[in-house]
């Protein structure tokens, strides 16, 4: 008998974010529940077995809340000054789409970077530790936005506003 609330059950997280968890999770203020749940189930395998463990529990279902957690992440890692989130979200995208050659994944990348260069952090660290946890396509997205010169915000449509407990990013469109 399998576990209910376990990865495929119907209480699981990724289940209850197919079910409309994720409804107006974007404009949430930060952080909340679901995103301390959704970066624990995204950190909590070992980097070497986390693609094979999270691939199958995330689908197209879940995609737009792992987008919107990736929005979230980037902001809550500067508000903190914590650069782990920046790899919590670097996976969500990788899972939200990433592999896929997702375009609404793709539109995110530069908020994660911009959030690493604000904290200090080297972007092109991050990018390739996490390049090494997740699937071929997404690995080769990642790192083909860490060749790109252009990595501006405001080219994707989006900018930062705030200082510290009131830092976000603020889509332009």
């Amino acid at each position: 008998m399998t576990d209910p609330t376990g990865p495929a059950g119907k209480g699981s997280l990724e289940a209850r974010i197919a079910e409309g968890a994720g409804v107006g999770y974007l404009v949430r203020p930060i952080p909340t529940t679901l995103d301390h749940e959704i970066q624990s189930a995204l950190t909590t395998p070992a980097a070497s077995e986390r693609w094979s463990l999270l691939q199958p529990r995330f689908g197209p279902e879940q995609a737009p809340t792992l987008r919107a957690f990736a929005e979230r992440a980037a902001a809550r890692a500067v508000r903190e000054g914590a650069s782990h989130h920046l790899d919590a979200a670097l996976i969500a995208l990788a899972l939200a789409g990433l592999e896929q050659g997702s375009r609404e994944a793709l539109l995110i990348l530069p908020l994660i970077h911009d959030s690493a260069v604000r904290l200090g952090a080297p972007p092109e660290d991050l990018f390739e530790r996490v390049a090494t946890q997740v699937g071929a396509q997404a690995a080769e997205s990642l790192r083909g936005f860490r060749e790109r010169t252009n990595k501006s915000i405001a080219q994707m449509g989006y900018v930062a506003e705030g200082a510290g407990p009131t830092f976000r990013y603020r889509r332009t469109w």
